[in-house]
C-alpha cells in the first residue's frame, strides 16, 4: 500500500485499518477493532487534522476522552473496559508507528505515554467431556465444526486455521507436522499434531489449497454458528471460536503438560501469557481445598 499521499490522520487510519504494515489484509475481527477506534477518534477530534498537528497532549486528551465514554449493552450505558480502552490506544499507536515509518511523523507523540494497565479477562473454555458432547451434535457448517475441533486439538487461532494450506502439512516420522508463520506474531512455527487433529483436516488436496475451505469470512457469522451449535449440545457457556484455543491450553495443563511446553505449543513469545491459563486451572489450589478437614462431625 502507498500511504505517502495520506498526511491526514483519518484518511491514513482508514487505509491502515484494512492492511497490516507488510501489506497483508487484516482479518475481519481486527478490522472491527480498527473501526471502533476510528469511531471514537472522530468523536474526540471533529476536524480533519494532519499528523503534524498531533502531539503528546493530543494523545493524552484522547486517553482522557476514552475515560469519559460509555457503551450501551442491552440498552444500559456501561463504562468502556480497561482492556478495550487499551486496545483503542494501541490501534492509534500502531497507526502512528506506520506513519513514522513513512516519514509522515517526525516526533513520536506517544513518547513517554503509557498504555492502560490491562485486566485479566475471563477465559471461557470447554472441558474434555464437553468437547466430546459437542462432537455428537451436528453443526450447520461442517467446515466450522472441523476447524473448531481442530483448534481444540492444536490451539491454533482462527487466523492461522484459515491460512493453513496443504503444503504446510508434512509427515515427520510418526507425527504430522504443521509448518506455518503465525498471522498475529509473524513467528515461524513447527507444530506436531496427533491423529485426531489429522482426521479433522479431511482428505489431502493440492499443496496450494486451504485445508479448511468454506469457513465464512465474517467472524461474527462464525461465532453465531458456534453459539447455536453449543446450545444444541446442551452446553451453557458463551463460546466463540477463540475459546477453542483456551480449551487446548487448559486441556494441556490438565493432563500434566509443563507450562513451558504449553507456551511453545501455543506459540507464545512470553511465558507470562501462558501463565494466565495456569491460574484458570490451578490443581494445587484444588488439592488444597480438597484437604480441608470435615467440619460436620
Amino acid at each position: 500500500l502507498d500511504h505517502d499521499m495520506f498526511d491526514k490522520i483519518f484518511d491514513f487510519c482508514e487505509k491502515v485499518r484494512y492492511h497490516d504494515s507488510d501489506g497483508t489484509k487484516r482479518q475481519a475481527g481486527c478490522v472491527s477493532g480498527w473501526r471502533s477506534t476510528l469511531a471514537y477518534l472522530r468523536q474526540y477530534e471533529r476536524r480533519d487534522i494532519t499528523f503534524a498537528e498531533i502531539d503528546s497532549d493530543w494523545v493524552n486528551g484522547f486517553k482522557q476522552f476514552l475515560d469519559t465514554r460509555a457503551v450501551k449493552i442491552r440498552g444500559v450505558g456501561t463504562e468502556i473496559s480497561q482492556n478495550t480502552k487499551g486496545l483503542y490506544l494501541s490501534k492509534l499507536r500502531a497507526c502512528v508507528r506506520v506513519a513514522m515509518q513513512r516519514g509522515l511523523v517526525a516526533d513520536n507523540p506517544f513518547a513517554g505515554i503509557k498504555n492502560y494497565q490491562t485486566e485479566d479477562a475471563e477465559r471461557e473454555y470447554l472441558t474434555i467431556e464437553e468437547v466430546r458432547q459437542l462432537m455428537q451434535v451436528p453443526c450447520e457448517y461442517d467446515s466450522i465444526r472441523r476447524a473448531f475441533i481442530f483448534s481444540c486439538l492444536t490451539g491454533l487461532r482462527i487466523s492461522d486455521v484459515r491460512r493453513l494450506k496443504w503444503g504446510d502439512v508434512q509427515q515427520q516420522g510418526a507425527f504430522v507436522r504443521l509448518t506455518f508463520k503465525q498471522k498475529k506474531t509473524k513467528g515461524q512455527e513447527y507444530l506436531d499434531i496427533n491423529q485426531q487433529a489429522v482426521d479433522m483436516m479431511g482428505k489431502r488436496k493440492a499443496d496450494a489449497e486451504c485445508v479448511f475451505s468454506g469457513i465464512p469470512v465474517n467472524q461474527t457469522t462464525v461465532n453465531e454458528v458456534i453459539k447455536r451449535w453449543v446450545l444444541r449440545a446442551g452446553i451453557r457457556k458463551v463460546i466463540t471460536f477463540h475459546c477453542a484455543r483456551h480449551t487446548f491450553a487448559v486441556m494441556m495443563l490438565d493432563i500434566g503438560t509443563d507450562i513451558y511446553t504449553v507456551s511453545k505449543l501455543l506459540g507464545h513469545r512470553d511465558l507470562a501469557t501462558t501463565q494466565i491459563y495456569a491460574r484458570v486451572l490451578d490443581k494445587n489450589k484444588q488439592k488444597a481445598v480438597a484437604n480441608i478437614p470435615s467440619i460436620f462431625g
